[in-house]
Parts: C-alpha cells; sequence; structure tokens
C-alpha cells in the first residue's frame, strides 16, 4: 500500500472573495460622495442648497445604497457556494480515483490553456482561470508537479460541466 502526500486540499481553502474588489470601491466611492455632499450642504448658499444638494445627495444615496447591495448579494453567493462545495467534500457525493496518469497533455500544447489528464478512464481538465469550483487549478505552466505515469489519488466531484478536483495526493 502506497503512502501519499496531499498536493491539494479543498478543506484548507477559505472561501473566494475576489469577485468583492470592484463593489467595495464602488461603495466607498458612494460614501465619499455623500460625505462630500454633506460637508458641501453648510457652505452653500440657501438657492442652491435646495435644489442642487438634494440632487447631489439623491444620487450619492443611490450610488452607495447600489453598491452595497451588489457587495452583499456577492458576498452571500460566494458564500453560497463555499458551502455547496463543502458539503459535496464531506458527503459521498466526493468521488475518489487511484491510479496512474495515463494520458498528461500540458496547457502549453492545449489550445484551451487547460491541463488535461486521463486516471482509470476518469477526464480531468485544470485551468488557473477556474477558480470559482474551488477545485484544484494549478497547471504545469504555473508549476503544478503532475505529469504523465504519476502514481494519484483523486477526490473529485463532477459539476455537469467538469470533474472538479477538491483532494490529491501524490503517491510517494
Amino acid at each position: 500500500m502506497a503512502s501519499y502526500l496531499t498536493l491539494y486540499d479543498f478543506a484548507n481553502r477559505l472561501p473566494n472573495f475576489d469577485s468583492l474588489l470592484f463593489p467595495v470601491i464602488f461603495l466607498v466611492t458612494g460614501l465619499f460622495m455623500w460625505y462630500i455632499n454633506k460637508r458641501h450642504a453648510s457652505s452653500a448658499s440657501p438657492a442652491t442648497q435646495k435644489n442642487d444638494l438634494r440632487i447631489r445627495r439623491f444620487f450619492g444615496q443611490l450610488y452607495t445604497v447600489m453598491a452595497l447591495l451588489i457587495s452583499l448579494w456577492l458576498v452571500f453567493s460566494s458564500l453560497h457556494h463555499y458551502l455547496q462545495v463543502k458539503q459535496i467534500y464531506y458527503s459521498d457525493k466526493l468521488l475518489t480515483t487511484e491510479g496512474s496518469v495515463d494520458y498528461f497533455l500540458s496547457s502549453d500544447y492545449s489550445p484551451s490553456h487547460e491541463d488535461e489528464m486521463l486516471i482509470n478512464n476518469v477526464r480531468f481538465s485544470i485551468s488557473p482561470a477556474d477558480n470559482k469550483r474551488y477545485g484544484y487549478n494549478q497547471t504545469a505552466a504555473n508549476g503544478s508537479p503532475l505529469k504523465e505515469n504519476m502514481l494519484l489519488r483523486i477526490s473529485y466531484y463532477n459539476d455537469g460541466d467538469k470533474n472538479v478536483i477538491l483532494k490529491l495526493e501524490k503517491a510517494y
């Protein structure tokens, strides 16, 4: 029986919040607009204060509220997907295959810029752009140690589109 070294384990991952960068920037911008308009209101003349400041304050508040709603939606969406994958990881839906890599095509030679491999007739595609599924996504071009004839044990699930690797172990 072979001993295995863990190369990747979903259990060590945290939720992805990288998609929140732009909404947070918009939220901060909206809050800043709101603050500037509030500060400007005290120094404006009474004639401009009524109409001009109402319009600016309205759009500043609208901008802030929209950015806040988008940010909250993205946080809950990211957490929901993360918890779904975590549930799969700890359930019987997680499949396991063990064996030698029968076929390996590096992203250097693949038109889709994905590494492709086959183990026990189970096909895996690995892409660095595929960060949302929480699977292993390090290609050979980015330093992955995977290669043909390597003995691996892979825990994965099929999300309907492809097999997503949640745990990758190499025999030593």
